[in-house]
C-alpha cells in the first residue's frame, strides 16, 4: 500500500553551504616582527663585514711593517752602508773649508730623506731600540747631505757600483741599498741602477719602477 505524504508536511532537507561566500581568512606574518628580523640580520651581516675587514686592514699592516723592517736589515747590512758613509763623509770633509754665514735664528732643516726613514723604522721597531738608536746616530752626522751637497754625487755612485766584485752586486741587500742611496739621497732615476748592472752583466733582482724619472 502506498503511504502518500501530506501537502502540508514539509520536507526537511539539509541545507546547502556555499564555500564562494564566505571563505576563512589566513593570517599573514606581522609587519613588525618581519622589519625586526631584518634588521637585526642586516646588523649582524653589517658586524660581520666590519669585523672581516678590520682583520685585513690589521693583517696589511702587519705585512707593511715586516717589509719595512725586512728592507731596513738588509739595507743596513750591506757593504755598501759603510761606503755610502764614507762618500758622505768625503764630501762634508770637501764642503769643510767653505765660509758660511749662518743666521743662528734659522732653524737648520734635516734632509727629507733622514727623517722619512728614520720615521718608517721607529713605527717599526721603535724609538728606543739599541740597534736604531746606533744606527741612526751614525747617520745624524749626513742627515744635512743630498745631492745638491755633494758634487756629482750620481757618477761617484756609479764608479763605486762598477768597481765592485759582480758577486758583491748580485744580493738583494745590496742592491736595495744602491737603490735606496740613488733614489732618495741622489734624487736619480732608479733605472739608473737597472743600466750600471747591465753593463757590468749583473741581473736586476729587486722589483724597483724603470718608468720613474726621478
Amino acid at each position: 500500500m502506498t503511504v502518500g505524504v501530506a501537502s502540508d508536511e514539509k520536507v526537511k532537507r539539509p541545507q546547502a553551504t556555499t564555500s564562494g561566500s564566505k571563505r576563512s581568512l589566513e593570517v599573514g606574518p606581522d609587519a613588525e616582527a618581519t622589519l625586526e628580523g631584518i634588521k637585526q640580520n642586516f646588523q649582524k651581516t653589517q658586524k660581520t663585514l666590519a669585523r672581516e675587514a678590520l682583520q685585513d686592514l690589521e693583517r696589511l699592516d702587519r705585512d707593511r711593517q715586516r717589509v719595512i723592517k725586512h728592507k731596513f736589515q738588509m739595507i743596513t747590512q750591506s757593504p755598501l752602508f759603510e761606503k755610502t758613509l764614507l762618500l758622505l763623509q768625503s764630501a762634508r770633509a770637501h764642503q769643510a773649508g767653505l765660509v758660511m754665514n749662518i743666521d743662528t735664528d734659522d732653524e737648520i732643516k734635516l734632509s727629507p730623506w733622514y727623517m722619512d726613514l728614520k720615521a718608517s723604522v721607529e713605527e717599526v721597531l721603535g724609538k728606543y731600540d739599541p740597534d736604531v738608536i746606533s744606527i741612526f746616530n751614525t747617520l745624524s752626522h749626513f742627515s744635512l747631505e743630498d745631492g745638491k751637497s755633494i758634487p756629482q754625487a750620481k757618477e761617484k755612485l756609479c764608479l763605486l757600483v762598477m768597481s765592485m766584485p759582480a758577486s758583491d752586486l748580485l744580493t738583494i741587500p745590496m742592491q736595495l741599498a744602491i737603490a735606496f742611496v740613488l733614489e732618495e739621497i741622489f734624487w736619480a732615476a732608479p733605472r739608473a741602477l737597472a743600466q750600471w748592472l747591465h753593463h757590468k752583466k749583473v741581473p736586476l733582482i729587486i722589483d724597483i719602477d724603470l718608468q720613474a724619472t726621478t
